[in-house]
């Protein structure tokens, strides 16, 4: 029981893989309905900017970066060299097709616009995002 397993070996999923899965897909709700609300309802979101970099670009960055790793970690693959070669380039276009929907979606809503400015602000998040997994993958490896 001590294993973190929540079925037996044969079909076993860990709690933490779990947690994280539950995370992922509470977290992609939260992206399309900040993402695709009406924009009235943040109308209060400050027009600042932080290094000359508007506080709803850096939102944007910020949104994305955490995406790639709970999708890596929520459905890696099992050996590590395996989630290395595989898992990076699969997470980063998941990522990409699910932001580049949530900005093209943003077109039916009439108090959204398109941003190409936003969509790169997402891909940047993604990016570092990637970075960070392997960075880590990386250090893993070398314990």
């Amino acid at each position: 029981m001590g294993s973190g397993n929540i079925h037996n070996k044969e079909g076993k999923i860990g709690y933490r893989k779990l947690i994280v899965r539950v995370l992922l897909f509470v977290y992609i709700g939260t992206i399309f309905y900040l993402f695709l609300a009406d924009s009235d309802n943040f109308s209060s979101f400050p027009q600042v900017s932080f290094l000359g970099i508007p506080a709803d670009k850096l939102f944007h960055f910020l949104a994305y970066t955490p995406f790639v790793i709970l999708l890596y970690f929520s459905f890696s693959l099992p050996r590590l060299k395996a989630r290395f070669c595989y898992g990076i380039p699969f997470v980063l276009i998941v990522g990409a097709v699910i932001c580049t929907i949530t900005e093209i979606l943003q077109l039916t809503n009439p108090t959204r616009s398109f941003s190409m400015h936003d969509l790169a602000a997402n891909y940047l998040g993604l990016l570092t995002g990637a970075i960070f997994v392997l960075y880590y993958v990386r250090t893993r490896r070398l314990q």
